[in-house]
């Protein structure tokens, strides 16, 4: 810290986040929420490098620190790496988001099983590698939340696809077995389940029509900000949220 550098404050001052998939979209709505909260924040990204370093700079002030690191999870390894790099270079890690993710819009005759493999590979195996990892640096310091962006599609099916749809559905199963495995240890876990939210998934093949369906049923009659999706991420992972453990939290603009 620079001798005129004011110590971080703020709820979350004194913490390190790792948020996945964190250069674009939610997780750098995420990463700027928890950044703004006082945590240092480890900005994973698979290769918007670009993106992530100025991400990067933009949060880093004073004695707050953002640090970006690449990996592609389709490698099971590379998780495990990714949180052993984490906290060599911060020494510890208090909050961990699953957010990075991937997505085919597929239906039940053109998905293949390498579609398949895919998603199920980056959207559940990869959080569950980085959650087994994280687990016992939490335990070790007797505290940590962990926090895995869902989906609506994990609760009704949704429409992007079975891979997709197994995928979320199974991010939740495996929240709530976290969250019953890991409290005795003071490590909370929950997800957020958004529904279709306003970033680049958008330009994918296949997107507007869905775009245009979600837009015709929803009670608010627009898609989800992803300012809106990190401000329950910011919540569950701060102090207010110390007895909320295992839930689902929707963000989808009504019933």
């Amino acid at each position: 810290m620079t001798r005129d550098a004011a110590p971080e404050s703020g709820e979350l001052a004194g913490r390190v986040a790792l948020v996945t998939g964190a250069s674009r979209g939610i997780g750098r709505a995420i990463a700027a929420a928890l950044a703004e909260a006082g945590a240092a924040v480890a900005i994973h990204c698979r290769s918007n490098a670009a993106l992530a370093k100025a991400l990067a700079e933009s949060l880093s002030r004073g004695d707050r620190r953002a640090r970006v690191y690449l990996s592609d999870f389709g490698d099971p390894q590379a998780c495990a790496s990714l949180i052993e790099s984490v906290r060599a270079d911060f020494g510890r890690i208090d909050i961990l988001v699953n957010n990075a993710g991937t997505v085919r819009v597929r239906n039940t005759e053109t998905t293949s099983l390498a579609d398949w493999h895919d998603m199920i590979g980056v959207d559940l195996t990869a959080p569950f590698v980085l959650s087994q990892r994280a687990v016992p640096i939490m335990k070790e310091q007797g505290k940590g939340v962990i926090v895995n962006i869902a989906s609506i599609a994990g609760v009704n099916g949704g429409n992007m696809g079975p891979a997709y749809a197994a995928a979320k559905g199974g991010l939740i199963s495996l929240t709530r077995y976290l969250a019953r495995d890991c409290a005795r240890f003071g490590i909370r876990v929950n997800c957020v389940a958004p529904t279709l939210t306003d970033t680049d998934l958008l330009q994918e093949p296949g997107i507007d029509a869905l775009r245009s369906r979600i837009l015709a049923a929803n009670p608010m009659g627009r898609l989800a900000a992803p300012r809106e999706v990190a401000a329950v991420v910011g919540f569950l992972c701060s102090d207010s949220a110390s007895f909320v453990n295992g839930d689902c939290i929707m963000v989808t603009g009504g019933p």
